[in-house]
């Protein structure tokens, strides 16, 4: 991965999370797939190239951006066991 690709991501990610805190703080979304959908529009927005994860071996809720970094959406809670999340985690 090049540095240009992870700055791309990060700086998107940042305005992501600038958007939440104005637009959806407030708000329950009602599932990862909405999630999916902002967090992807978001991106494509900022001009970077987005494909569903399971384009490309990842999860159904996953984004594969810029051809480099695999983002993986967690809506909500957390893995109780990490060692269970290994291999979906692709560890």
């Amino acid at each position: 991965m090049r540095v240009n690709e992870l700055t791309g991501v990060l700086c998107a990610m940042y305005a992501f999370v600038d958007v939440w805190f104005g637009d959806y703080i407030g708000r329950m979304l009602k599932d990862e797939a909405e999630l999916q959908r902002l967090l992807r529009d978001s991106l494509r927005l900022r001009g970077l190239s987005v494909d569903e994860g399971s384009k490309v071996g990842g999860g159904i809720l996953d984004l594969w951006v810029e051809n480099a970094i695999l983002i993986e959406n967690k809506f909500q809670g957390a893995t109780k066991t990490p060692a269970s999340a290994e291999h979906v985690a692709g560890m």
